[in-house]
């Protein structure tokens, strides 16, 4: 064969070789798909109360109002939980939660990445948890005296029963267990709240007390009571059993009925009070505004009272949105 038939011949092959007379025999593979920055996610934020990262079936506590991000965007959790984020680039995607949107010593699970584009009606769980020990998910013990026990409300129903009704309606499930002993102080509280604890085993311990430290401590200087002492002891105790504490402040008493409510009693609960938040800031604990529930004019205070210390319907009604408030508020809004 001649040289210059050789020469055609592999002038050919090389035109072939690079794209010429029909292209390659064996293309290299496609490059991924472009990012179409279309994807949405939706997800489910819920309680995982046994810590396994997983969505169970008697699982049924849900998070509204939690805030949820992918990068630089964010989905908010409604009243069922859900949340829903778009204009996500295809691929893996680390889901993280504003900690600050959680409520109260609620922490983030172990959170999920999700691949994009997800198949059609995918819902990711995403868990929370709650640092409760061994304790039983969603009990609340209300811990306190005769304002606690329900005195001067119909049927005895105090704040514990309204409040439980609005904890369900809110998070799906919960029970809310009434504790009070008429008369008792602050210091008998400590006395008795071992068995409290043993006996219900709560998640929570809202306590309600101090009404009645004032007819041992009204003669003293507010700093001199025993009261704050008593309520730091109660939060570190039930801390060491797993039970997580929110303090309400003490309520104010009916200015109507000045024989047994002189204007220095009120004086006194409120300057009481300033100790109670500062220590209850300082333990890292969740206060209840209970004292501001019943309003800044002590002249509107009176209707919400049954007689000189314990409140009616009414008043109780305001002692349990302190506390629901207290308890779902987003940590970044105390």
């Amino acid at each position: 064969m001649s040289q210059r038939v050789i020469a055609i011949i592999a002038a050919t092959f090389l035109a072939a070789s690079c794209g010429g007379g029909g292209g390659p025999s064996n293309p290299l593979p496609a490059g991924p798909a472009a990012s179409t920055g279309t994807n949405s996610l939706a997800g489910l934020v819920y309680y995982d109360q046994n810590g396994n990262g997983a969505l169970d079936a008697d699982e049924r506590v849900r998070l509204p109002g939690v805030r949820v991000a992918v990068g630089n965007q964010t989905g908010t959790t409604g009243a069922d939980g859900r949340f829903s984020i778009g204009s996500l680039p295809d691929g893996s995607q680390t889901l993280s939660i504003q900690v600050d949107s959680l409520p109260p010593y609620f922490q983030p699970g172990p959170l999920p990445t999700a691949t994009l584009p997800l198949a059609g009606g995918t819902v990711l769980p995403v868990p929370v948890s709650l640092p409760i020990a061994g304790n039983r998910p969603n009990k609340y013990l209300a811990f306190g005296d005769s304002i606690t026990e329900g005195t001067g409300s119909t049927r005895r129903q105090g704040w514990a029963t309204p409040l439980e009704e609005r904890l369900r309606a809110h998070w799906g499930e919960a029970e809310v267990i009434a504790d009070g002993v008429r008369g008792s102080r602050s210091v008998d509280g400590i006395e008795r709240l071992p068995a409290s604890l043993a006996q219900s085993r709560p998640a929570f311990i809202l306590v309600l007390y101090g009404a009645n430290d004032w007819n041992r401590c009204q003669s003293m200087a507010p700093e001199s009571c025993f009261t704050v002492s008593a309520l730091r002891d109660i939060i570190r105790s039930a801390r060491a059993a797993g039970t997580q504490a929110v303090v309400g402040s003490i309520i104010p008493a009916n200015p109507a009925d000045t024989d047994l409510v002189p204007p220095e009693r009120n004086r006194w609960i409120q300057l009481e009070n300033d100790l109670i938040r500062s220590m209850v800031q300082q333990e890292g604990a969740v206060l209840a505004e209970t004292w501001a529930a019943f309003g800044s004019d002590p002249s509107l205070w009176p209707p919400l009272f049954f007689d000189h210390v314990h409140p009616d319907d009414a008043g109780y009604a305001r002692i349990s949105d302190a506390f629901f408030q207290a308890i779902t508020r987003g940590r970044g809004s105390h």
